[in-house]
């Protein structure tokens, strides 16, 4: 039976819960019985609707590329990860923290600062050792003990400046993390989606039940005439579905001519009733061709036998 699948769906969490419920398992039996499918099956995202993680693996239209497709709406989301998650493994904190510092003009003019602090202290301290402390023999003289005071100044300034960056930081944290989110949410798209193939096409859901209707009956009767084409050269060869499907376009073209050749990929509605028209007429195009290619068929069965004797 041909199936329309409404996917709103996240992905097995790997959790104590979904061990016990056996998520993995009814997960995998499903995949199993996709793949062997052999009447159209149409996976459908709705408005607002996600289909993420281990739910999207389960209704993957590679999992059976010959009879399945998905469709979304264009408020749908669709993705293997989550944004969170793709925010935790592509822009950690630090590279969170070092885009706030790019952009944000208070971090800048507080890292300016603390770099002018860090290199004044420099300058003061070239007379100190590595302890941090000022030679005995400059120490005893008046430019010496203002050296260090004037170090321990700075050193307290700096440290203030420092702790207002990482105020600023935590104050920015969670707002650039969220812009992030919504960042990678857009690579969750259904435009994003459509531009990488993973579906078919981007149907509104006003328009879901017609688009999905005509596609669901166009497929049906396709398939019905795929297997007749196959069935036909059967005495001769194999021949597999995609072979089937060129040659079915192949006669709507030569039925329809050049200019209405488009409608194969964009009208569903024409080809359906197309592919009904013309198996109601024995003396239609599809009829004539299906009994050409069975005859040459047969003589080349019969030519094969009488090479073999």
């Amino acid at each position: 039976l041909p199936i329309i699948i409404f996917a709103n769906w996240r992905g097995f969490s790997g959790g104590q819960k979904d061990m016990y419920e056996q998520i993995l398992k009814f997960g995998a039996e499903i995949v199993r019985a996709l793949r062997g499918a052999s009447a159209p099956v149409l996976v459908y995202i709705p408005p607002g609707a996600e289909l993420r993680g281990g739910a999207w693996a389960v209704v993957d239209p590679s999992v059976n590329s010959l009879r399945m497709e998905m469709y979304a709406d264009p408020e749908a989301r669709g993705g293997v990860l989550e944004a969170e998650a793709i925010v935790e493994v592509k822009f950690k904190q630090r590279d969170i923290l070092k885009t706030m510092h790019r952009l944000d003009p208070e971090l800048q003019r507080i890292g300016a600062r603390i770099a002018e602090l860090k290199e004044q202290i420099k300058e003061i301290s070239k007379g100190l050792d590595r302890r941090g402390s000022i030679d005995e023999s400059l120490v005893r003289t008046d430019a010496g003990k203002a050296a260090e005071t004037r170090v321990r100044e700075l050193e307290t300034e700096l440290l203030a400046a420092e702790k207002t960056a990482k105020a600023r930081e935590k104050e920015l944290s969670p707002i650039y993390h969220q812009i992030a989110v919504q960042f990678a949410e857009l690579h969750d798209t259904a435009e994003r989606m459509l531009e990488k193939g993973c579906i078919f096409d981007i149907i509104p859901w006003r328009d879901s039940r017609r688009q999905l209707y005509w596609r669901l009956k166009r497929l049906l009767r396709q398939n019905e005439q795929e297997r007749r084409i196959q069935e036909a050269v059967k005495p001769a060869d194999k021949m597999e579905q995609g072979p089937a499907a060129a040659t079915l376009r192949r006669w709507f073209t030569e039925d329809r001519g050049e200019t209405q050749s488009h409608q194969w990929e964009h009208d569903n509605e024409a080809v359906c009733k197309w592919l009904e028209a013309q198996a109601a007429d024995d003396n239609s195009v599809l009829e004539r061709n299906l009994r050409s290619i069975q005859q040459d068929a047969l003589l080349q069965a019969v030519n094969n036998l009488v090479v073999a004797l």
